[in-house]
């Protein structure tokens, strides 16, 4: 899928020259993807395999991340569906992501949602801390 709007493109190289967590909101679910792969294919990691997580009702996400392949990057669709559970197993992950080197390889996550978490996040739907965790790039695909 080609994703012709310029700030987008920007963002996108932006994204593949760092090696930090990405937020990517609007668009829809094929659209997210595909600048999901094509930040992984850019940058660094594309040697590490890019895991998908769709499932977040099904995530396990200490199984997740100790199958990553070493320089892989965590590709996250509909971040903002997770339960409270789920965002605070991977909030105390992101916590101990530099503790835990040895055991989870060093990894990225690149994080997609149509919902507009900052709004879910004031409404405390969402933790705030992890949504700053990911909000590190915030690519806006517009509709």
């Amino acid at each position: 899928m080609f994703i012709s709007d310029l700030e987008v493109e920007r963002d996108i190289e932006e994204a593949s020259r760092c090696d930090v967590n990405v937020l990517i909101t609007g668009g829809n679910i094929p659209t997210r993807r595909a600048v999901a792969h094509r930040i992984h294919q850019m940058g660094g990691r594309s040697a590490g395999g890019l895991v998908i997580v769709n499932d977040v009702e099904e995530w396990n996400v200490n199984h997740q991340l100790a199958s990553a392949s070493l320089g892989a990057t965590m590709f996250v669709e509909e971040i903002g569906k997770l339960d409270e559970k789920h965002q605070t197993a991977l909030l105390h992950i992101l916590d101990r992501r530099a503790a835990l080197s040895a055991q989870f390889p060093a990894w990225r996550i690149i994080a997609a949602s149509d919902a507009r978490l900052y709004d879910l996040m004031v409404r405390g739907e969402f933790q705030s801390e992890l949504f700053y965790r990911l909000n590190v790039i915030h690519i806006v695909i517009p509709q």
